[in-house]
């Protein structure tokens, strides 16, 4: 009981930033994974989820949520490894951008989603690789991918979505944070 209880104080604090040091983990905590302010393109995601015939399975706060990251990485080519994206995550990465390649093929992308219970390898120096469902990807997934990256942060929210920035100038630590 006070193992739970101190985690949960220890990730409500992360997620304010209280005893984040690094200044890119405090940043992409506070200015995106954390922000509550609307975004410009929250309202092609709740257009695209009010079509008739498209259903996601993930609810409007975590596509918000990966709008926000896919807007802060912005990245031309992304990969949706697993399962294939549904109509309402392809209308998120066109949200982002216009001009955004999807593809499946890990090796020619600079963000990863992992939809689904899938197994590849890291052959990027950096690469951001995002987990939206990890129970029902499976635990085993994220670690195998943790282990491949030498240097990068890892983000958990304790509620099934994960985050993994690869980047080489970046230390390897991983958070537990609320958002």
């Amino acid at each position: 009981m006070e193992l739970a209880l101190a985690r949960r104080y220890k990730r409500w604090r992360h997620g304010r930033g209280f005893g984040i040091h690094s200044p890119f983990a405090y940043d992409f905590i506070t200015r995106t994974l954390r922000e509550r302010l609307p975004y410009y393109g929250y309202d092609d995601i709740d257009a695209a989820r009010g079509c008739a015939g498209s259903e996601s399975l993930l609810p409007t706060r975590r596509l918000r949520l990966m709008f926000r990251i896919l807007a802060r990485f912005n990245p031309p080519v992304v990969a949706v490894v697993g399962e294939p994206a549904d109509t309402v995550l392809t209308a998120t990465f066109t949200a982002v951008r216009h001009d955004i390649k999807i593809t499946d093929d890990p090796h020619d992308a600079d963000f990863i989603i992992v939809n689904g219970d899938t197994d590849f390898s890291i052959d990027r120096e950096k690469v951001v690789v995002v987990f939206p469902y990890t129970r029902r990807t499976g635990s085993a997934a994220l670690e195998n991918i943790w282990r491949q990256i030498s240097r990068g942060m890892r983000f958990d929210n304790g509620c099934g979505f994960s985050i993994i920035v690869a980047d080489p100038k970046l230390p390897r630590q991983q958070f537990d944070v609320r958002f």
